[in-house]
């Protein structure tokens, strides 16, 4: 598991994700106190507000302590990071081992389940839930991952792939390749040039750049498309 000052891996899932959870459904504030402390209430409009996009940002290794730390050291009581959320929230991460790991500790958060660690977006029964970002992509939406560290990194992975070894960096960029994601930065360029070619770290001739830019042309294709068939629409009209 990377330290939590050495690899603050920034995961950034740009998804058009809407609040209510895959639905285009209005944000209703729930009159939950702030932080669970009570008496104070959340100061949100009744005005409903719908969600288009979302950025999912994770702090590796991250918890309350790394927090608590941070406003000890920059002597404030309330980063801005905590205030970008008018009601935040509290989910936990461990393992079915017990302490986590970076792998377990991802996949709980893009599938909502528990798991063991090591493993990347899989179940202990072997079953592979649907991750947010790949449900993000079935109701239409651009995604991407944005990362300090290499893309087939443990946290990262955990969004998009399904593996029970989070050291099989090979196949986790496989996968990774497989998805039409509209984004991709990050480190670890060696597992998507072919075996032979200078500072490849793969153990065989594919090459995931040209099936990468194959794709690219794919989906441009397919934006032309709806951008017509919006425009034939507001001609109809």
């Amino acid at each position: 598991m990377a330290h939590p000052l050495q690899h603050a891996c920034v995961l950034l899932l740009l998804s058009a994700l809407s609040l209510a959870c895959f639905a285009d459904a209005h944000y209703k504030p729930t009159g939950h106190t702030q932080g669970g402390r009570k008496g104070q209430v959340n100061d949100i409009s009744a005005a409903p507000r719908v969600v288009t996009n979302v950025i999912f940002m994770v702090g590796d290794g991250m918890g309350p302590d790394q927090l608590e730390l941070a406003r000890y050291v920059t002597g404030t009581n309330k980063l801005v990071m905590e205030e970008l959320d008018p009601k935040p929230a509290i989910m936990t991460t461990y393992s079915l081992d017990g302490v986590t790991d970076s792998a377990a500790a991802a996949t709980a958060m893009a599938t909502g389940y528990k798991t063991h660690n090591g493993w990347i977006g899989m179940l202990s029964d072997g079953s592979k839930p649907e991750t947010v970002l790949e449900r993000a992509k079935a109701i239409g939406k651009s995604t991407g991952i944005v990362t300090d560290a290499s893309i087939y990194s443990a946290t990262p992975a955990a969004f998009v792939a399904h593996l029970e070894n989070r050291d099989f960096g090979q196949k986790l960029t496989d996968q990774i390749a497989s998805l039409e994601i509209e984004v991709l930065f990050g480190g670890g360029y060696g597992m998507w040039i072919p075996m032979g070619v200078k500072g490849s770290t793969r153990d065989d001739e594919r090459n995931l750049c040209v099936l990468l830019l194959m794709r690219m042309m794919v989906m441009r294709r397919r934006r032309r498309r709806r951008r017509r068939r919006r425009r034939r629409r507001r001609r109809r009209r």
